[in-house]
Formats: C-alpha cells, sequence, structure tokens
C-alpha cells in the first residue's frame, strides 16, 4: 500500500528525503524546517499524490488515506498533549487544506472533515 501522510513536528520529520514533488512546496518547506530544528508546530502532509489521484478518479480519495490521516490527527493530539474537541482546554487546530500537498498544522482552524471520528 502506497504512503499518502508524513507527519512533521519538534525537530522530526517522517519523510526521510524531503522531497518537493511528492510534499509540495509548502509541505516539503514545513518538513525541512522542522528538520533543521525550528519551532513548527506538529502537523502533516499529504502527498501531492493524493490530488493526482482525486482528479483522476471521479473526486474520491485514496483507499487507506481516511486511516493515515486519523492516525496522523492523534499525533498531533500526544504531541500538543491536547485533544481535538477537547471542551475543557483549547484544542489544536488544523491549517491549510489545498492540492499541491494537503497541508495540516495546529494553526487555528478547523478540522473538519477529516477529524470525524
Amino acid at each position: 500500500m502506497a504512503r499518502y501522510v508524513y507527519f512533521f513536528g519538534n525537530g522530526f520529520s517522517e519523510a526521510e528525503k524531503v522531497d518537493r514533488m511528492l510534499l509540495g512546496g509548502k509541505g516539503a518547506g514545513l518538513h525541512e524546517m522542522a528538520k533543521a530544528g525550528l519551532p513548527v508546530p506538529p502537523g502533516f502532509t499529504i502527498t501531492t499524490e493524493v490530488c493526482s489521484y482525486y482528479y483522476k478518479n471521479n473526486k474520491t480519495f485514496p483507499e487507506g488515506l481516511r486511516e493515515e490521516v486519523l492516525e496522523n490527527l492523534r499525533k498531533i493530539e500526544e504531541a500538543k498533549g491536547q485533544r481535538f474537541g477537547d471542551p475543557q482546554k483549547p484544542s489544536p487546530r488544523l491549517g491549510k487544506v489545498g492540492c499541491s500537498g494537503f497541508n495540516a498544522r495546529d494553526d487555528g482552524h478547523d478540522p473538519e472533515p477529516w477529524a470525524k471520528r
């Protein structure tokens, strides 16, 4: 099964080699900054392959993507020590989502539709 999601943040990136063609320009930049130890909030990048798949397959997502996204949302929660939607304390939020590598960052945006459990 192909891998579609790569986690980053807190000085770490799951992308062994930062590939702009795979992660998109912004995604690759976030992974590079995380690897360099810059204070990048935890997040993940959905590969550009998903964008291509989406438009080539009647606006559907590849099998297994939802599970990878949910797994990485849990990684953000773990890294932040918070849960999405927790009414007791502010929750992490997701950032930019767009084609050319879908990026999810903890920067104040609602996680829908990925966070529905």
